[in-house]
Formats: structure tokens, sequence, C-alpha cells
């Protein structure tokens, strides 16, 4: 029973270490997650480059989007797509628009829980306060590079979007590099952010149709 134990915790030991290559554990969670929420408090206003890589398992190639991104607190948030066809996202507070060529929509993220959820992991991610989110099981690793912090969904309605989500945050900056979005199909969704530039003055203009 012991050699089996031990065997067991081998291959959880391997599992970890190929699903994340190069990350372990962070040995002081309590103070990662302080100090991640102090830089994210200080960013007011964000925009930055995006690019969106869509992996899908009935096809071989994935999808490759880029676009700009923009960020206001407390919880603004436009994602327009440039290539490989204009599409335009902006999520504020309670409601989400989109305009996909000549067609423009507005739904209350109360009504579809997939824009809600979107809506507010965009802006924890950018807020600080993923690391504190109630519906997810949080679990933060570390490498020389930077941190990697680990969300598993508590709720069964929130496990029919997201298998897990993944955020990729600076060593130095604890900004926010790269999202990824797994499904239960086995699709998954990763979101690049360059270029960034942070407290700039945006206009209110950017978060309406």
């Amino acid at each position: 029973m012991h050699k089996y134990f031990l065997f067991l915790l081998l291959l959880l030991s391997s599992a970890l270490k190929a699903q994340y290559p190069g990350y372990k554990p962070v040995s002081d969670p309590e103070t990662f997650r302080k100090k991640f929420s102090e830089q994210a408090a200080l960013t007011k206003s964000l925009e930055s480059d995006f690019e969106q890589e869509k992996h899908m398992s009935l096809l071989s190639e994935k999808i490759i989007s880029k676009g700009k991104f923009w960020f206001q607190r407390e919880q603004k948030v436009r994602m327009e797509y440039v290539t490989p066809s204009p599409y335009l996202v902006i999520m504020d507070a309670d409601k989400v628009s989109i305009r996909s060529g000549k067609k423009e929509t507005s739904v209350s993220t109360g009504g579809n829980r997939l824009f809600k959820q979107l809506s507010r992991i965009i802006s924890d991610c950018v807020r600080g306060t993923v690391v504190t989110n109630p519906d997810f099981k949080i679990t933060i690793y570390e490498s020389p590079g930077g941190y990697l912090i680990e969300m598993n969904p508590v709720s069964k309605a929130l496990r029919e979007f997201f298998n897990r989500i993944v955020v990729y945050a600076d060593r130095k900056t604890f900004q926010v590099d790269k999202v990824e979005l797994y499904e239960p199909s086995g699709d998954f969704t990763l979101l690049r952010f360059q270029n960034r530039k942070t407290n700039v003055p945006l206009s209110d203009s950017l978060f309406h149709l």
C-alpha cells in the first residue's frame, strides 16, 4: 500500500510538470495575492494590442485574430478585432454591445451567463481581483520569468463554459501577458496582450457603439 501511494504521488508530480513545464507552486500564495492586487489597483486604464488564437478540435489549423484592447475602471472593456475581419465587442458593466459588419446588437449580461463571466474575468485580470474570485478554485505557480494562475470553476453552471482558465503574469510588473480559456469540448482560446500602455486618457465614446 505504501509503495502504491508513492507511485500515485509520482504520477501526480509528473502530470503537473508536463502540464506547466518550468512552473512550481508559489511558496507564499498570500503574499503574491497581495502584491498582484496592489499593482493592478494602480491601473486605472489600459490600452494594448492583442492576438487571439482559437484552437478547435474540428479544424486542423488554429484561427488567428488580431486587434486592439482597451480597459477602463470599473468594468469597461473594448475589444476591436481588425484581422481577419472587423468585429467589435464592448463590455460595459451589465451590457455587451457587438458590431459585426453593419449589424449592431446589445444584450444584458444578466440574461447571458457566458458574456457575464467573460466580462468579469477580463476585468478581474486587469484589476487584480482574479485571484480572489469566489467562482473559481485558484492555484498559483511561479517560474523564474513569471507567474501562472490556474482557475478551476467551482459551480456546475460555470463548468458548462470553462474546464479551466490559465492566466500568465509578468514576474516584475504583475501585468497579465496571456490568458488561456479551456472549454469542456477540448477547444481552447489563447489571448496575448502586447504593447501595453497603462493609465492613458481614454474617451468615454470608446465604450459605446
